[in-house]
């Protein structure tokens, strides 16, 4: 049974985050969207992190701390572990507002408080895409290549990909792999414009006949991966099996993002891709477009 995960959001919470009278009554307006309670929520000092560096921290950087421990802590893996295997850390995140809305206004440049907190430093370090995947992997103490993935939609699930290929190259011995998004404001709104990606009903119907669009969601979400002889030796907790992973793109189709209904064939993955790692294009049940 399916579940619901996308609200109409109310006019009341829509007008407390800045949205004018004028675009709320606006015939157009749709108001759908995913959210998570308690982003704003972080126990900094679980992570070691001091409560005057927490508030520069992007929600989306603290967000991963929080489902990358739980992962780890999941498969079985501690800080003492991590010491002695070649962990890689692969991390996504959306566009920062947080950084413009609530960090940025009340910066003061040039200034170090008494205590030599560097709010500048920390604010470029805790809001940077480039940065989370390093903060994760000094705090989980994991020694395995460590990079951050950006490719739009598809960055968590190219991460599974890069991550696999890591670990058959014997680059690694597991990963850390996903990614976040917590945008900000976390409830928004648009006016529906004929032929834009967004949902007229403000609903994502992915692969059904009556499909629309998409909306705006939120969330996080973060795998560990390791070869499959020494997971089931090592009597991990086994969700899934990643028999074959392979990636490409639709060239010019997709470069505006302009229309949902757009009507462009997607090449098959690379048969050596994955028929190298003893899977066909033909076994594949999943395909993320």
């Amino acid at each position: 049974q399916g579940v619901e995960s996308v609200e109409q959001h109310s006019l009341e919470d829509l007008a407390a985050e800045g949205f004018s009278a004028e675009l709320l009554s606006h015939p157009q307006l749709v108001r759908h969207g995913g959210v998570v309670a308690g982003a704003e929520q972080f126990d900094a000092a679980f992570f070691g992190i001091s409560d005057d560096e927490a508030p520069f921290i992007d929600p989306q950087h603290r967000m991963l701390l929080e489902v990358a421990w739980t992962a780890m802590e999941d498969a079985g893996y501690t800080a003492q572990s991590n010491a002695t295997c070649r962990t890689a850390a692969i991390t996504s995140v959306s566009q920062n507002q947080y950084l413009l809305r609530h960090v940025a206004p009340h910066m003061r440049y040039g200034k170090v408080d008494g205590s030599g907190f560097n709010a500048h430093l920390s604010a470029l370090v805790g809001n940077e895409k480039d940065y989370a995947s390093l903060r994760l992997a000094g705090l989980l103490h994991l020694r395995g290549p460590v990079f951050s993935l950006q490719s739009a939609c598809s960055s968590s699930l190219a991460g599974v990909v890069m991550a696999s290929r890591l670990i058959g190259s014997n680059d690694c011995d597991a990963a850390l792999v996903g990614g976040c998004t917590v945008p900000c404001p976390m409830r928004s709104c648009w006016l529906h414009t004929e032929g834009s990606i967004f949902a007229k009903d403000g609903r994502c119907r992915a692969y059904d006949a009556n499909a629309a669009g998409t909306v705006r969601g939120s969330g996080a979400g973060m795998v560990v991966l390791r070869r499959l002889a020494e997971a089931t030796s090592a009597r991990d907790q086994l969700y899934c099996t990643v028999q074959g992973a392979a990636m490409n793109n639709d060239g010019p189709h997709n470069h505006r993002f302009a229309s949902a209904k757009r009507a462009a064939a997607l090449a098959s993955p690379s048969n050596n891709s994955e028929s190298r790692r003893g899977a066909a294009v033909g076994d594949s049940s999943l395909m993320q477009a």
